[in-house]
């Protein structure tokens, strides 16, 4: 939708009306899904404190830069890919956005078909595999795609897409996964669990953020998103501590 709004409307006017939209969305299904939340912590002994949750600030490292390292290619796709589509393989506006579009899909797909591959395979098992094919596909089709751009612009988009695609399968199941085995591995509350990993992710994130943009000013930025592959074909090395989480 915003690839074909592009060039009809203002940019501010599509973010505010997304932003309500998305706004008013949220707050009508939190509302019809309150009954299946998950409540709150009951049981005395196992509620922490304020000063607790500082002082006692136990950090996974394993599943926390393994989550860091799994979803740097969607925030790197959502910040280079459009930027990375138009100035690198020469494609239009309009079809700058499919990408993230494409990546979007492809981790829906994978996070509802999941099942079915658990069946076949130990999960540590299909981490391995899906994070390796993902990584190496996407660096493979984007180098590919980019010197072919030169000549075919829609056919090093194509090639881009296709990357970008199997590697959203590979990575679209790994923040569950991984969150599962974190609060599996602590003793301590789901909801302290996914607050200390969200504030190390969250910070995290921002340097390994910036890294990439330095990168992209410095060489380029097809360079610069073969960081987030790297960093996609590095959680193999978490599906250890997953398989001992889930044992």
């Amino acid at each position: 939708m915003s690839g074909l709004l592009t060039g009809k409307v203002g940019l501010v006017a599509h973010v505010d009306t997304v932003s309500v939209i998305v706004f008013l969305l949220v707050l009508y299904f939190l509302r019809k899904m309150g009954g299946t939340l998950m409540p709150g912590v009951h049981d005395p002994s196992s509620k922490s404190s304020i000063r607790q949750v500082f002082t006692r600030f136990e950090i996974d490292w394993k599943i926390t830069l393994a989550i860091c390292s799994g979803s740097l290619l969607e925030f790197g796709i959502g910040d280079w890919g459009a930027i990375f589509s138009k100035e690198e393989l020469h494609t239009s506006a309009r079809n700058a956005a499919l990408p993230y579009i494409l990546l979007s899909i492809a981790m829906i797909v994978g996070r509802l078909n999941l099942h079915r591959l658990t069946d076949r395979f130990a999960i540590d098992v299909l981490m391995k595999r899906s994070v390796f094919i993902g990584g190496v596909s996407f660096m493979a089709l984007t180098t590919v795609g980019k010197a072919l751009s030169h000549t075919s612009p829609t056919l090093g988009l194509v090639l881009f897409c296709v990357g970008v695609f199997i590697a959203g399968l590979g990575e679209s199941f790994l923040a569950p996964v991984l969150l599962d085995a974190a609060n599996r591995r602590s003793k301590s509350p789901g909801s302290v669990v996914l607050g200390r990993i969200g504030v190390i992710n969250t910070i995290l994130t921002f340097f390994c953020k910036t890294i990439i943009a330095w990168i992209a000013q410095l060489t380029s930025i097809s360079f610069a998103l073969m960081l987030p592959a790297l960093a996609l074909m590095a959680v193999v090395f978490a599906a250890r501590a997953v398989k001992e989480a889930n044992a």
